[in-house]
């Protein structure tokens, strides 16, 4: 799965042993989810549904489970990364359509997804670990 190398600036991605381990990176601010991480975590399923779709590509069938590690925890939406940036208009439809559907990707994927978090979870935070 190619596009688990990245590059990304939010998320550290790996595989292993059947495990798509996904690391929240934004601690600064308590990995608030702002549009890059919904992107890339929307890239991450995508590829994760690509591969469970065609089985005969490299350890498709191996993979077991996503787990999503949010260190420090998870306290929502950035609305700071709002201020100033047009694109992420957190209250708008298309922010609120892509958070939406990140959290029905996430509880539609085919392994089995793990929440782990070490901190407070608040907001869409919640809403990710539910």
């Amino acid at each position: 799965m190619d596009v688990l190398s990245g590059p990304f600036s939010t998320l550290d991605v790996r595989l292993g042993d059947g495990v798509i381990h996904v690391t929240l990176n934004r601690g600064g601010s308590l990995n608030a989810v702002n549009l890059d991480m919904a992107l890339e975590l929307h890239a991450v399923l995508a590829a994760l549904e690509t591969v469970q779709r065609q089985p005969q590509e490299a350890d498709a069938h191996q993979i077991s489970s996503l787990v999503l590690y949010a260190p420090g925890g998870c306290v929502g939406v950035d609305i700071a990364a709002a201020d100033g940036d047009d694109s992420w208009d957190y209250k708008g439809s298309h922010s609120q359509e892509l958070l939406s559907s990140l959290v029905g990707k996430l509880f539609s994927a085919s392994p089995v997804v793990v929440f782990v978090a070490d901190g407070p979870i608040v907001g869409l935070g919640f809403g990710l670990w539910l």
